[in-house]
Order: C-alpha cells, then sequence, then structure tokens
C-alpha cells in the first residue's frame, strides 16, 4: 500500500506529525508480529486519523501564532507613532480554543483503538485519560494496571502522562458542560498589564492558575504526537519480529532529516551492534 502524505494531510513530510505519524508509522510497523489486518488498522489509525487531527490541533495553533504576531506589529506601529494605545484583540479566540480542545480530546479518544486493536481494551472516550471521580487514577491507567500490573513499562508511561492529558481532556469536558465536574474553562483575550505591558491570550479551569494559551498549545500538540509514538513503539518492542534482538531507538534532533524528519527507527540492542565487524 502506498501513501501521498501531501495529498492527505495538505502538508509534506517536512511537517515533523506528517513524518513522524505518517513515514515512520510505515517503517516502524512491519516489525509488529500481528495478523495483516490489525497491522493495517494501526496504520489506518496513525497515518489518517491521528495525523489528520494533529494536524487540525496545529493550524489552530498557527492561526493563533499569526494573530498575536499581528498584534505585536500594531504594538510596534503604535510605539514608533506616539500614538494612544489600542489593546490588540485576537478575533473569534473562543472559536480557535474550543476547536483545537475539541481535536485535542478527540486525539486521545482515537488513541484507544490501538489498545482495542492489540489488547481489545473496552475504553473508547477521551475522558478515560482523566481521573474525573479523583480516585487516583484514571480509566486508561487502571486498565493498564490491571492488564499488564503496575510496574508494566505501559502503565509507568500512562501514570506519567496523566497530568496533561487528563487537563486537555476536562478542559474540553468545560466546554461541553460548563459548571459540571471539569468545571469552566475561562479564557482572557490580549489584554493590559498593570506594567503597562500586553498580556498574550490565557485559560484556566476555574479557580487554577492562568496559562499561556499559545504555549500550552504548543506543548500539548508535542506531547500528543510523542505519547502516540512512544505507546506504538512499545507494543513493537512488546511483539516485535525479534523480541529482545530490536529495539525502537530515538534519532538525536539534530541527526533529523529535513526534508522527513522522523523520530524513532528500529534497530539492534547495542549488545548485538557491539558485536557486528567495523564498518556494518
Amino acid at each position: 500500500m502506498s501513501f501521498d502524505f501531501r495529498k492527505i494531510a495538505n502538508v509534506g513530510t517536512r511537517n515533523q506529525i506528517v513524518a513522524r505519524l505518517g513515514v515512520q508509522t510505515a517503517e516502524l510497523i512491519q516489525f509488529l508480529v500481528r495478523p495483516e489486518a490489525e497491522r493495517e488498522a494501526i496504520k489506518s489509525l496513525y497515518m489518517f486519523t491521528l495525523l489528520d487531527r494533529l494536524v487540525r490541533c496545529e493550524r489552530r495553533r498557527d492561526e493563533l501564532a499569526a494573530q498575536l504576531r499581528e498584534c505585536d506589529d500594531t504594538i510596534n506601529k503604535q510605539a514608533v507613532a506616539g500614538r494612544a494605545r489600542q489593546v490588540p484583540y485576537v478575533v473569534d479566540l473562543q472559536g480557535i480554543c474550543e476547536t483545537f480542545l475539541y481535536e485535542a480530546k478527540n486525539f486521545l479518544r482515537d488513541l484507544l483503538q490501538l489498545f482495542q486493536i492489540l489488547y481489545r481494551c473496552k475504553l473508547k472516550d477521551g475522558s478515560d485519560f482523566a481521573d474525573l471521580p479523583g480516585k487516583g487514577a484514571s480509566n486508561v491507567v487502571d486498565w493498564a494496571t490491571a492488564t499488564f500490573g503496575p510496574d508494566d513499562e505501559l502503565t509507568r508511561l500512562l501514570r506519567t502522562e496523566a497530568e496533561w492529558t487528563g487537563r486537555l481532556a476536562r478542559m474540553r469536558n468545560a466546554v461541553e458542560h460548563p459548571g459540571e465536574k471539569s468545571g469552566t474553562l475561562h479564557l482572557e483575550n490580549v489584554h493590559a498589564h498593570s506594567s503597562g505591558k500586553f498580556v498574550p491570550p490565557t485559560w484556566r479551569l476555574d479557580e487554577g492558575q492562568d496559562a499561556d494559551v499559545l504555549t500550552e498549545m504548543s506543548v500539548s500538540i508535542d506531547n500528543m504526537l510523542t505519547l502516540a509514538e512512544d505507546l506504538l513503539a512499545g507494543a513493537i518492542q512488546r511483539e516485535s519480529v525479534g523480541v529482545g534482538i530490536i529495539r525502537i531507538a530515538q534519532i538525536p534532533v539534530d541527526k533529523r532529516l529535513a526534508d522527513c524528519p522522523v523520530r524513532l527507527q528500529a534497530t539492534l540492542q547495542p549488545e548485538l551492534l557491539a558485536k557486528l565487524p567495523a564498518g556494518n
């Protein structure tokens, strides 16, 4: 099966989302020892569903970034001209934020399909990444603990990522059901600080602290991309063509190709690489 990533995502393989969820997945999935139907289902999940979700998140982030650059230009021009300052404003900030959170929560929901395909997991909602009842762990962490044990690498990974995944799910829930379990999402557009400087848009949940929207969007995109990769890499190493032989290694940032900056590659375990003749 061949894929045209430019046509699928309307962006090329220079985009790290396309490179890492598209090209990288196609290269790694061949090491997964599973029926062909399952491998194809995972490829479709990563190379179409998850990729498209995350590209849409990136577009909302980029739309906000572009408007903030315009705000900076306005502020600078007013300062040069010595005119009274007009507070800049991000148009449709609420729409940008709500759409981003919609795609982000659905990204987490869709990511659960990996567990459904491989392990017959029954969880199907993005909120399963959040500890909404406050019982100490999310549904997905409880599932991993019951399925693989509390000290399994997958369980530890999901537990480590619980804070930010749960926050994304709660923030979207707060948009869909304001005032209920997740609270209400509060947005503040560009505004003037007491120091005289302008503050970029912020968001928070009820009594939580204000966070810079653009910064948190960027961090969340990177977190979602990395989590999806790491979950697939973990599954492949658990059930690879050569368990104990193959490992999924991270390519240093400065070694990644500009035309297709994949992050992970399959390689031999270090002790086996050391036994190879020099030059191989």
